[in-house]
């Protein structure tokens, strides 16, 4: 056992008895996930700074610096079985590292800082630490939902670093609106009701609190999640994705509390990106957004508004119909087609002004 490893399983041992998760029964959870991938792949702890560890899978079997790589960073309370649908695809060409972010899924989760710019801060460093110690030189950074939220905010410190930003239904742009401007209208009335429940505590406290019937929980609670992912897992008689959720969730709290405090009741970003983007995000850096017709995260941000606004950036937006939130899961094949795309772009471009990406880490 790496020692990676046994630090992560450490900082887990003081979960709750009475929630029936365990880094062993997480381990399992994760694999049933990952069994339905048919290209080369491998996982690992990465250590990096303060003895944290980035769970990290890779997909592929290619040379980085002729093939830049695709990091993909998943959404709030997630973790990286939910590319499942997209991995093999992306990964034909490229290597693609999908990570579990700090403080959630099976990554380290520590105490996080009570300020929102200290949050961010953390979130950044984290994922810098770990393309160091990956010595990937460039990367194609791909995020969703609150994975977008962090994608951007390490794109706009470290530029040089990306090649190109690809968000997926981001969380986190638009500035808190006034009161009665009616923008939280878009968003359906049972979402916001659980809004209103969650922010009273931590928002996933009620997972942890249903003990052995946690799993089940989540598959009435998020059937739409867990119906998105069955069509993968046919032949299981029980598809994996609840019991991952669950065990990405029934830990002791950390990357949950660090989203309540960069937060706004759990909608909007204290430090929305709007503004980011237009005063510190390069105007030669090519960002892409990939939304759901359906999706209540659009009805709140207005893309096509946010793409009049940066009209400075080299920013597209596309809009998938037939897709919500989980464009990637929504309609996979559609997204895999798109980012396989703007990735092949890249590569060409890049490849043919620079020859290979030299390692100056």
């Amino acid at each position: 056992m790496t020692e990676a490893k046994r630090l992560d399983e450490r900082k887990c041992s003081g979960c709750m008895k009475w929630t029936p998760t365990s880094p062993e029964k997480f381990h399992e959870a994760e694999k049933l996930m990952y069994q339905v991938l048919k290209n080369d792949h491998e996982t690992k702890f990465i250590e990096i700074s303060n003895k944290n560890v980035i769970r990290t899978l890779k997909v592929g079997n290619h040379d980085d610096k002729t093939h830049p790589p695709l990091l993909m960073i998943h959404g709030f309370a997630a973790g990286s079985g939910f590319w499942m649908w997209n991995l093999d695809a992306l990964s034909k060409t490229r290597n693609v590292y999908a990570i579990d972010l700090l403080g959630f899924a099976r990554s380290s989760r520590p105490v996080f800082p009570e300020v929102p710019e200290e949050v961010d801060e953390l979130f950044i460093q984290s994922i810098e630490d770990w393309r160091r110690q990956m010595r990937l030189e460039k990367i194609i950074i791909l995020g969703h939902s609150f994975g977008g939220y962090i994608s951007s905010i390490y794109s706009i410190k470290y530029p040089d670093r990306v090649l190109h930003l690809i968000l997926d239904d981001p969380w986190g742009f638009p500035q808190i609106p006034e009161p009665g401007t009616g923008i939280l209208e878009n968003i359906p009335k049972w979402k916001i009701r659980l809004f209103k429940i969650l922010t009273s505590f931590n928002p996933l406290s009620a997972l942890r609190a249903a003990g052995p019937w946690g799993p089940s929980l989540v598959g009435r609670l998020r059937s739409d999640i867990v119906a998105k992912y069955d069509p993968l897992y046919s032949n299981e008689e029980n598809s994996p994705i609840a019991h991952y959720i669950f065990h990405c969730n029934a830990q002791k709290p950390s990357g949950e509390t660090a989203f309540q405090t960069v937060s706004d009741k759990m909608v909007f970003a204290k430090n929305p990106l709007i503004h980011r983007f237009k005063d510190q995000f390069p105007n030669n850096k090519p960002v892409t957004i990939i939304t759901g017709g359906d999706s209540w995260v659009n009805g709140i941000s207005d893309f096509q508004s946010v793409q009049d606004i940066l009209s400075d950036k080299q920013l597209t937006v596309y809009f998938v119909e037939d897709a919500g939130h989980h464009v990637h899961a929504d309609q996979p094949n559609i997204f895999n087609k798109m980012v396989d795309s703007i990735c092949t772009k890249t590569q060409t471009e890049y490849v043919k002004t620079f020859g290979r990406l030299e390692t100056s880490i």
